[in-house]
This record gives C-alpha cells, sequence and structure tokens, in this order.
C-alpha cells in the first residue's frame, strides 16, 4: 500500500486498533467535560512489512570504477580471484613489502649469529688470558696466601652464621659487624700485599 492511499483513508482506526483509556480503579469516574472520544486511545497501526516482488538484478555487467573510463566486465567476473586494477596493485605492494620484511629478517638473524660468535669469542680470549694470569702468579706467595685466607675466612664465617641461625640469634647487627670485619681486613691486606 502507497503513502498515497494510507492518507487517503484517513486518519480512522479500526476498532481492534482502540484501546480503552484507563484512569485508574473505574472508567466511570472520568471528567464530563471530555469528549466521548477521550474514554480510548488510539494506538499506533501496525507497521506494513515489503513485500519483494523482484528478483536481485544479475551481475553480468558490473561496472570496473577503478579504470580511467566506464567499461562492463566480463560476465565471469565474479569469478575472477583479482577483480580491478587497484587490488592488483595493492597485492603486488604486500608481496614486495613482506619479501622486505623476510630479507630484514634475515639479515637480522645473521647480525645477531656474528654478535653471539664476536661475543663467544670475547669471553673465550678473556677466560684464557685470566687462566694465564693465574699460571704466571701460581707460584706467588701473596696469591697463595690471599687464597688461603678467602677460603678460610669463607668457611669460618658460614659456619658461625648457620650456628646462629640455628639458635635464632642471628641478627642484621651481627652481619653489620661480620662484613665490617671482612672489609677492614681486605683492605688491610690490599696495602700489606702491594
Amino acid at each position: 500500500m502507497s503513502y498515497a492511499k494510507a492518507v487517503s483513508r484517513g486518519a480512522q482506526q479500526s476498532p481492534q486498533e482502540i484501546t480503552p483509556l484507563a484512569f485508574g480503579p473505574s472508567t466511570e469516574k472520568c471528567s464530563p467535560t471530555l469528549t466521548p472520544h477521550a474514554h480510548k486511545i488510539s494506538a499506533a497501526p501496525q507497521p506494513r512489512e515489503v513485500e519483494v516482488t523482484e528478483a536481485e538484478p544479475a551481475t553480468s555487467s558490473l561496472i570496473d570504477v577503478d579504470s580511467p573510463h566506464i567499461s562492463s566486465v566480463p560476465p565471469t567476473y565474479e569469478s575472477q580471484r583479482i577483480k580491478t586494477n587497484t587490488q592488483a596493485e595493492r597485492i603486488e605492494r604486500e608481496g614486495e613489502e613482506k619479501q622486505r620484511r623476510e630479507q630484514a629478517e634475515r639479515e637480522a638473524k645473521r647480525a645477531a649469529a656474528r654478535d653471539a660468535k664476536g661475543k663467544a669469542k670475547a669471553v673465550k680470549n678473556k677466560a684464557a688470558s685470566a687462566k694465564l694470569s693465574l699460571l704466571r702468579n701460581s707460584s706467588n706467595p701473596v696469591l697463595l696466601g690471599n687464597a688461603m685466607l678467602m677460603a678460610i675466612a669463607g668457611a669460618g664465617l658460614g659456619f658461625s652464621a648457620y650456628r646462629w641461625h640455628s639458635r635464632g640469634a642471628l641478627t642484621w647487627n651481627i652481619l653489620g659487624l661480620w662484613s665490617s670485619a671482612v672489609g677492614a681486613l681486605g683492605f688491610v691486606d690490599y696495602y700489606v700485599s702491594k
């Protein structure tokens, strides 16, 4: 039904569309000045449903809007993988970008491998030089004395700390005193061994 037909019928509603107006418990108590139509409320008409009578138009002659001029496309257009020039260019750009990204990843892996080899070589050289230095100083009495002093002091402090801890008497004050004693001993040893 068209809008013109609905307007030509007027604003009249069917009795099913009109509902009674409620004024509390009873509708008879309404004001006598109201018109007889005031006792009822008009409901809005139910919306009409749209009926589709035409079939969907065929897509046999779609227009390629990406081309510089308007042209028809072949009937096999919908089954084509790449439908427009813009889409083809985008796919090409994405492929090039993917290749560049993969190349950058390969270069990063190579650089990381080179860095790892360089770091491993540096650590190996440092360990070899430390070993060589230790072998050169193995007969040095100061070095041997310091090593013995550190071993004895570490064992003694560790055993004492364990005993104090098992008794529950190990406090931060005691640890501070021991740390001060170790620091003073190291300071004296440094200047004596020079």
